[in-house]
């Protein structure tokens, strides 16, 4: 699992979006290039926060509180960054 993080973030015509259309990742790798719940497996849920800029102004991981996930799931966050105050 990959996420675009502070040092490469997925912007228009960056790095993300060239190692997808040029279709050199293995099979095995998904790229988090949206903030929505990814189900790993039956009861696991994967909640990205990608960035889109290197420093962002708001808490990229602010919608995981309230993402939709069934009942009683596992909820992993994954995000990259740095943090103020």
């Amino acid at each position: 699992h990959l996420l675009p993080g502070n040092h490469d973030p997925d912007r228009p015509g960056g790095t993300w979006e060239r190692l997808l259309r040029q279709g050199v990742l293995p099979e095995h790798i998904r790229v988090h290039r949206e903030p929505c719940p990814v189900e790993l497996e039956t009861g696991v849920w994967l909640l990205p926060a990608p960035l889109r800029r290197r420093a962002e102004g708001a808490d990229p991981t602010a919608w995981m509180e309230t993402a939709a996930t069934p009942a009683g799931a596992l909820r992993i966050g994954l995000a990259h960054g740095s943090i103020s105050g």
